[in-house]
């Protein structure tokens, strides 16, 4: 696994295979190994990116609120460190919900976006309690 520093917190990340970006996000209170089973599928035709969303796994859990422009902030922060300028995503729940945020924030960054087990929501504020951090 690989850590890089975004928006002031380190974020977990893993990237393997080969082929067009697919960026996978996962649910609330899990990590990025969510995906475990769907890799094998999938790294023989894409370059895959798991990572996980701030407050979980391996990445930085700072206290406070959490919001979608802050996790999609981070999101598109690790996208340019890494140097993807376009990916399909595919997120479930919470991940889904990001999945949303970036193709309404950055539409050219999106290639094709998958939303599993999800909904929209204008204001959602996360806290760290939510997250089971205190």
């Amino acid at each position: 696994m690989n850590i890089v520093d975004v928006n002031g917190i380190a974020l977990r990340y893993d990237v393997q295979g080969s082929g067009p970006w697919l960026v996978l996000c996962h649910s609330l209170a899990t990590d990025l190994t969510l995906w475990d089973g769907q890799l094998a599928a999938l790294v023989d035709r894409h370059t895959v990116l798991r990572f996980d969303i701030r407050g979980h796994g391996g990445s930085g859990a700072p206290a406070g609120a959490y919001d979608f422009p802050m996790l999609t902030a981070d999101l598109l922060g690790l996208l340019d460190a890494l140097a993807v300028r376009q990916a399909s995503f595919v997120g479930i729940s919470l991940g889904g919900m990001i999945g949303q945020h970036l193709a309404l924030t950055a539409p050219e960054r999106v290639r094709k976006l998958v939303l599993v087990s999800t909904r929209d929501r204008k204001s959602t504020r996360l806290n760290s309690s939510h997250l089971g951090i205190s």
